[in-house]
């Protein structure tokens, strides 16, 4: 008999990592035999950095969301990608409650590393409401072992389960595609929304001290652009000339392109869980540039397979690229490292296999 499973959470459109890991959990469950899938979608469409903060048109979009909540009644099991933040916990506070009313399976996916940061900045009344809820879910998913201290202070860390991110397998890149990329000069990437958090303003601070010392990177930018620092941004964009080009929004065929033809992506973010746009530029032979965050230590290490810097360091960045920039050649075992470590253990199958086994288990 199929499991009647809800699933509850941000979905594509916007294309977020998030959406896009949430996308194929929803389609991955529809196709296996085993599982009848529901949805409820809670993407809000207008893509902007103030995630957590309140405003009118929130409320009343995610209001108008829980009417659809009429979809949980006759379910086993309700999945919820769950927020980081006290008014992300409120927004899914209905479905929770009712899982336990209806005695139903409660699993919650977290799919960042900053729950634990906003739960311990909260008013002692917000802290009774993170606790209240956080220690309702039977089951709790996070994408590393290193981020189960999210949940811990909520949940049995036996309760708390990791499930991986991966790469799509429409953007892994094929043998040949690897044999032919080119890595007689550095090629720059920053794929990922541009957002102050993601660390775009000290990668962009980076070359400019590199300009400043005569060496000029190329360097491609792609992702949606908050409005709030548009004019900033292209400034700051512009103000680099030439070898620095914002190229919009990536589809899925423009950024499969932009991850073979660059071969190194830096992405400098302030916090992170396991983001896809690492793992998408390693599936594509690409060196790795980023924060030493929790997430990433199952899947870079620091002189093997990437360059590990501090957050908000734009002179570490500058540092390293021109430290690379000088021979790109010398780090070619870095790429077929990453290309190979993403075959290994990151792929939508390697995913789904995990993921089914979290639910048949439950």
């Amino acid at each position: 008999m199929k499991k009647k499973i809800i699933f509850i959470g941000p979905l594509s459109i916007p294309v977020t990592g998030n959406s896009i890991v949430n996308d194929t959990i929803v389609q991955r469950l529809a196709q296996n035999s085993s599982f009848q899938i529901k949805k409820i979608n809670t993407s809000y469409p207008e893509f902007n950095e103030e995630n957590g903060k309140f405003s009118l048109s929130k409320f009343l979009f995610y209001l108008n969301s829980n009417f659809q909540i009429y979809k949980q009644i006759d379910v086993q099991i309700v999945y919820i990608s769950i927020g980081q933040t006290y008014l992300g916990i409120l927004k899914n506070a209905l479905p929770m409650l009712l899982a336990k009313l209806f005695r139903q399976k409660l699993i919650i996916h977290l799919h960042g590393n900053v729950l634990e940061s906003n739960y311990t900045k909260a008013t002692s009344f917000q802290k009774r409401i993170f606790r209240f809820f956080l220690k309702l879910p039977n089951k709790a998913i996070v994408l590393s072992s290193h981020l189960k201290h999210n949940l811990l202070p909520f949940l049995k860390e036996e309760d708390i389960l990791v499930l991986p991110n991966f790469a799509e397998d429409a953007i892994i890149a094929t043998k040949d595609e690897i044999e032919h990329k080119d890595y007689s000069q550095i090629k720059l990437l920053f794929l990922s929304n541009l957002m102050t958090e993601k660390g775009i303003f000290e990668l962009l601070q980076a070359l400019h001290l590199l300009q400043n010392k005569g060496i000029f990177i190329s360097t491609e930018l792609y992702g949606a652009i908050d409005k709030k620092i548009e004019i900033e941004l292209r400034t700051a964009i512009n103000s680099l000339g030439k070898h620095v080009t914002y190229k919009g929004i990536a589809t899925k065929d423009k950024k499969k392109y932009a991850l073979i033809h660059n071969n190194t992506f830096v992405l400098p973010s302030y916090n992170e869980g396991m983001p896809l746009a690492i793992l998408e530029a390693m599936a594509t032979g690409n060196l790795i540039i980023a924060t030493r965050l929790p997430g990433l230590k199952d899947i870079l290490t620091n002189g093997e397979n990437s360059f590990l810097v501090k957050k908000k360091n734009a002179p570490e960045i500058a540092e390293i690229l021109e430290n690379i920039n000088r021979n790109p050649e010398v780090y070619t075992d870095f790429y077929k490292k990453n290309y190979n470590q993403i075959l290994e253990n990151f792929t939508e199958k390697k995913f789904s296999e995990r993921l089914f086994k979290i639910i048949s288990e439950l």
